[in-house]
Order: structure tokens, then sequence, then C-alpha cells
């Protein structure tokens, strides 16, 4: 999650610290608003949205929860926008990638699918590209020095996914341009890359607009513990399989993802390394 750098970075460029300290508080209220929204609209979302009764995986009705969620995703974003909170960053002030946190292991694992000849695409709903390709480039120096986003990860601009910030006059005007900012858009994306690109698709994500998306792939990978993920997958009878061991015949399979409770997991059922 990039937004409190994207939005740090952001209130630095202001003049002085008590202009600062105001845009600050501004955002933590937007921030606190939000999360209490979220919450209630995923319940409320999941009521309006039941499953079928009979127990089994409701791709209908998983479709309408996160048509329903899409629509409060892209209205978040309003008061980001209208408040100015992406405003006056240079494309140097969004060099900050060694700010941001990865998941232990998910470097290694890009790393090694580069090495087995896997194309990789970064599907996210964060706020700018360069802030993107700053983090994953600041985790790769760890492991390769010299080596570039490009040339070690194949990670051209068509293969990052993500909103992005619209400049003018060298500038962050503060709005965005461009999906996915919904669990659509990333599924839309997925679809378009399984045309493009023929063989088996993995898909690992963490988030409830990875949901689509995950259960589009021929491997869907749920990573880490997200509560509220796994709360909407039991709610449409998605099935979730422990990853290790799992994938001796992959094939896809309707309503079932796998589980990893690390990275390291994914590079070892994957890769064997």
């Amino acid at each position: 999650d990039t937004t409190a750098v994207i939005v740090a970075a952001a209130i630095a460029t202001h003049p002085s610290d008590a202009a600062k300290a105001a845009q600050q508080e501004a955002f933590n209220l937007v921030a606190s608003d939000f999360y209490s929204k979220y919450t209630a609209k995923i319940s409320a979302a999941l009521l309006a949205c039941p499953a079928a009764a009979g127990g089994a995986f409701d791709g209908a009705a998983l479709r309408k929860f996160c048509d329903d969620m899409a629509g409060f995703d892209i209205e978040s974003l309003k008061p980001v926008v209208e408040g100015g909170f992406l405003k006056g960053l240079a494309r140097a002030d969004l060099e900050v990638g060694h700010k941001v946190e990865l998941q232990a292991g998910s470097m290694v694992t890009l790393c090694t699918a580069v090495e087995r000849h896997c194309e990789l695409h970064v599907l996210s709903v964060n706020w700018s590209k360069d802030l993107i390709r700053s983090t994953l480039a600041s985790h790769l120096s760890k492991l390769s020095p010299s080596g570039t986003v490009e040339k070690e990860l194949g990670l051209s601009s068509s293969h990052l996914h993500s909103p992005d910030l619209i400049f003018k006059n060298g500038l962050s005007t503060g709005a965005l341009s461009g999906p996915p900012s919904t669990s659509i858009d990333k599924l839309e994306i997925m679809r378009a890359l399984r045309e493009q690109s023929p063989g088996t698709s993995v898909y690992v994500g963490d988030s409830v607009t990875d949901l689509l998306a995950l259960l589009e792939a021929d491997v869907g990978i749920v990573v880490g513990t997200s509560a509220t993920l796994m709360k909407v997958a039991l709610a449409y009878n998605v099935q979730l399989r422990p990853l290790v061991g799992a994938l001796a015949s992959p094939s896809r399979t309707k309503g079932v993802l796998y589980t990893a409770a690390s990275w390291y997991d994914i590079t070892l059922a994957l890769y064997g390394a």
C-alpha cells in the first residue's frame, strides 16, 4: 500500500509547517471517513447481493457484489482529488519507493518467475506508476544492485496497470487518469492479458479488488490474511485450498482459489525453489 507514502510526499511540497500540518489533518479525516464507510459498505453489499442457496460457488452474485463495490471505490477517490492531496508533486518527489514495504519474499518470487521465462504484469489500484517503479527498483537493488525494473523484471510501462497522476508543467495536478480503480477494472485487464498470452496464467492478490481477477486466472493465489477478502470469498462459496502441494497438475477450476501464508510458499509451489 503506497497511499501514506504518496500523500506524505505531496504534503512535503507545501511551503510551511502550518500548511503541512493542516493538509495532514485534513487527509487523516478523509482516510478515517473512508475506512468507516468501507466496512459498512462491505456488509451492506453482502446483504444486498446474497449467494444462492445450496452452497455452490455463485459467481453471478459475486459479480453483483463487485459491481456494487466498484461504485463505492470510484466515489471514494473524489475527496482525495478534490482535496488536492496529490497535487504539486514533481516526478522526482516520487522516488521514495524505499519507504514502501513489500511483503517478505515477493521480490524473490518475481525474479524467479523471470528466470523461468514468465511474463510479469502488475495490476494495482495505487495512484502512481512512478512510485510503483521506484518501489520495485528499491527492493530489486537489494538482490541485483545493478539491475533495473525493465531489464530484470521485464516491467515496461505497458506491464504496469494502475491509475496515474496527471502532470502539467512538470507538477501533478492532483487528478488521476486510467484504471484500474475497481475489481471490475482488474478483471477486464486480466481477461485481456489472457487473450494476449496463451499458456497458464497465475494471479497473486491480497485484497477484495483482486477477487474477480484471481478467479479469472488459471491459478489464483491469495497471499496473506486479509479478513475482508476471506469474508467475501466465503460468502460466495469460493473454495480456498492450501497452495503448497496442490499444483502438481495446475488447471483452471471454477470457484477455487489457493491460499499461501507467504511469498516463500508461492515460490516453492510454482518453481520448487
